[in-house]
């Protein structure tokens, strides 16, 4: 019986804990490099409830950036939290980095305002024009060019490795939301001599196409 009456009390308890309450979802989404609003941006309010990350509502961003969206919320307990998540994509088809923010400890109210903005990377176009400028022959070959991240595990992204012979004049696409130089590893073989080049090439935030010209 003691088992029992200290179960009861035991779920009395739990359930004390868990609230009910209408939330509503606002805040604004600006572009890191210059504070831009991101209008037409696909939100996504997400809930973890200890166990299991899932979408609560969804809604789009104004032209200036704002949304508000509100829904009733049903066991929200202490630990409780909610995320905002971005899809990627403005409904202008402007390349937003997703992301999320994480919000909101339960204080026990019954209605609730979250306030989550967020500040998102640009996702960028970076062209990169590579051309042989100087004397050549029909045998002389571009052979690679790759990104290097270094880091605490540095990787590489290799974005060509198509032997290119003769005359070189052509364009290499990457995305990207880095602000910071870029590094880049490229290699070109002439009269049976191979030689690597690393450079660094720095990003203009904010622009939808970046061109950096590498020419050897």
């Amino acid at each position: 019986m003691k088992q029992y009456l200290l179960l009861c009390f035991s779920l009395l308890i739990f359930y004390s804990c868990k609230k009910d309450f209408e939330a509503t979802f606002r805040g604004r989404i600006v572009f890191s490099c210059d504070n831009t609003p991101v209008g037409g941006l696909r939100l996504s309010i997400q809930r973890w409830d200890g166990h299991d990350l899932y979408e609560v509502c969804a809604t789009n961003t104004d032209e200036n950036g704002y949304y508000s969206i509100s829904d009733q919320i049903n066991n929200f307990g202490k630990h409780d939290y909610f995320e905002l998540h971005t899809y990627g994509f403005t409904q202008d088809s402007i390349p937003a980095w997703p992301c999320f923010v994480g919000t909101l400890a339960n204080s026990g109210s019954s209605s609730k305002t979250v306030i989550m903005n967020a500040s998102i990377p640009y996702c960028q176009k970076i062209i990169l024009h590579v051309k042989n400028v100087n004397p050549h022959t029909a045998d002389d070959k571009f052979k690679w060019i790759e990104q290097i991240n270094y880091g605490e595990d540095t990787t590489y992204n290799i974005i060509a490795n198509d032997y290119l012979v003769g005359l070189v004049d052509t364009n290499f696409s990457i995305t990207t939301a880095e602000t910071n130089p870029m590094h880049f590893s490229f290699a070109y073989e002439k009269d049976g001599i191979t030689t690597v080049v690393d450079t660094n090439i720095v990003i203009s935030p904010c622009y939808d196409i970046y061109t950096a010209n590498i020419f050897y």
